[in-house]
């Protein structure tokens, strides 16, 4: 609070009048993508959230070679593993969930493209190892994490679904509500724009939004679900604010340039990832391979 006592201005918008066409344009069209994987679902998902993970990770991997101040460094032959690595384990995942493939049975292949992708990272000579290695927990979750849920048993559906809802609403709460009442900074060395009323503002909307989906879906709305979908919401600022940190470390503004108005995947994806991956590890826990998205959803 401004120390007149009075209510600090909102903050100014990030996003030029120029950007916002292509930024909404870009939105619908990302929206209805994600919307039309889920609704498919089967390989079409599979192969979909697959390629996503891979551009997530080949951004992780320019970012943690970035330096401030220099051009964005380009394709370099150590990503390739990587990219191995995410496609074979897209591929067991989904063969083990959708045809009966046995998962054990591909393990040692994964181990394999693992130690490629260990010893890869470590002869080419590139600085911050252990930041690149770790993109691959942070797309590997993604794409795990995605499977377990819409792959996993009839409750799939509806658990994206939610999933979407919880994440944008949250997004789109904080940013108008953020944008209308202004006031104290969340974190401003990390992100300068997101303040404390955006983030009660986005919660609250992502809860509501949960909530919607879950009931026009027919379940019960339980406290602890409606718990799971506040926890879900403040995870995925937790998630946002994650890559703000990740981009500033290594002084970079945007993940990527290929989403007009929206940068990288990194940055659509950075808080929905968080929110499906502590999603896919409840639903696991609770329900096992076979039924994660039931285990998320039901028996409360």
């Amino acid at each position: 609070m401004a120390a007149s006592g009075g209510r600090e201005p909102a903050p100014k918008p990030s996003i030029r009048p120029n950007d916002l066409k292509p930024r909404i344009l870009s939105a619908i069209v990302l929206a209805a993508g994600a919307l039309g994987s889920a609704v498919a679902g089967g390989w079409l998902f599979a192969g979909v959230w697959a390629a996503l993970s891979v551009m997530v990770y080949l951004e992780w991997f320019t970012i943690a070679r970035s330096r401030p101040g220099s051009p964005p460094p380009g394709f370099h032959w150590s990503m390739v593993p990587g990219v191995a690595l995410l496609a074979a384990l897209a591929l067991a995942i989904a063969g083990a969930l959708l045809a009966g493939w046995s998962l054990p049975a591909g393990l040692p292949w994964l181990a394999g493209l693992f130690l490629a992708f260990l010893l890869a990272v470590s002869r080419a000579g590139l600085a911050h190892r252990r930041w690149q290695a770790s993109g691959m927990l942070y797309a590997g979750g993604l794409i795990v994490s995605m499977l377990a849920l819409r792959l996993s048993d009839s409750h799939g559906l509806v658990a994206v679904l939610a999933l979407f809802a919880i994440v944008w609403g949250t997004d789109i709460g904080a940013y108008f509500t953020g944008r209308a009442l202004g006031g104290p900074k969340l974190a401003p060395r990390i992100s300068p724009n997101k303040t404390w009323s955006g983030f009660a503002g986005g919660l609250l909307t992502g809860i509501f939004a949960g909530m919607l989906v879950l009931s026009i879906a027919g379940l019960p709305l339980s406290f602890a679900l409606i718990l799971l979908c506040g926890v879900l919401a403040l995870v995925s600022v937790a998630g946002d604010l994650f890559e703000s940190h990740m981009k500033r470390r290594f002084g970079v503004k945007d993940s990527g340039h290929l989403i007009p108005g929206h940068g990288g995947f990194m940055d659509r994806l950075d808080a929905f990832l968080f929110a499906a991956i502590l999603a896919a590890a409840i639903g696991l826990w609770r329900g096992g391979v076979q039924n994660a998205a039931g285990g998320l959803l039901t028996s409360w």
